[in-house]
């Protein structure tokens, strides 16, 4: 059973951040684009749910996961890539079907924070905060998470075992740290992998731009 109180919970969290909203949404109806929306969102929440994931929240075109809080997973970290990866096959695989041009950027990142619910009486929910979210929010920018892609962070990448392809994206400046934040770009975890990878960047990233400020 959830209690109100607050708790220390460490947690892989992912951000799924739809690129290009603003140009997809022009050009329909409020009930297609909501009809779209829903489609994708019911896809998406059937592969978390075959990974173990909880679907904290959704906020108007992005999503967001947790494995760790509230029930605890077992290989968290791999669970949230793997099925970040598995998420992205079926995005494109829509968009090959004659779909709208919808696609996502996904931020993954693990670590601790404080679980439990927030809010005033009678509208609380269950969320988790503190620097670990954060961070997996601002790695859904669109110069990290670039379209179809997959990005975490070292904390992420070190839990998810060999069997691994990836880029370097390098210590990237995110906004409300100090400290840079090391990224990477999944490529495929075990025999999961994107279908659209992209390139190195030409410019790197932590030079190009601040993570955050778009």
């Amino acid at each position: 059973m959830l209690s109100l109180g607050g708790e220390d919970r460490r947690v892989t969290v992912l951000f799924g951040d739809i690129r290009g909203f603003t140009t997809i949404s022009e050009g329909m109806t409020p009930a297609t684009l909501l009809g779209h929306l829903n489609r994708y969102f019911d896809g998406m929440v059937d592969i978390v749910n075959r990974y173990e994931g909880t679907v904290n929240k959704y906020n108007g075109d992005n999503i967001m996961v947790l494995w760790g809080a509230p029930l605890e997973v077992r290989d968290q970290a791999k669970k949230a890539v793997e099925c970040a990866l598995e998420m992205q096959r079926w995005i494109v695989g829509e968009r090959s079907k004659g779909g709208p041009d919808v696609s996502f950027g996904f931020g993954i990142n693990t670590g601790h924070v404080v679980a439990g619910f927030l809010g005033a009486k009678g509208r609380m929910e269950y969320t988790v905060i503190g620097d670990t979210a954060n961070v997996a929010s601002r790695l859904t920018s669109s110069d990290i998470a670039r379209r179809d892609q997959v990005a975490c962070s070292a904390e992420t990448l070190k839990e998810v075992g060999d069997d691994v392809a990836f880029i370097d994206l390098g210590a990237i400046p995110v906004k409300g740290r100090a400290e840079p934040v090391q990224c990477y770009q999944i490529n495929r975890l075990g025999p999961i992998a994107t279908p659209n990878p992209a390139p190195p960047p030409e410019v790197p990233i932590g030079r190009a731009a601040v993570a955050g400020y778009h």
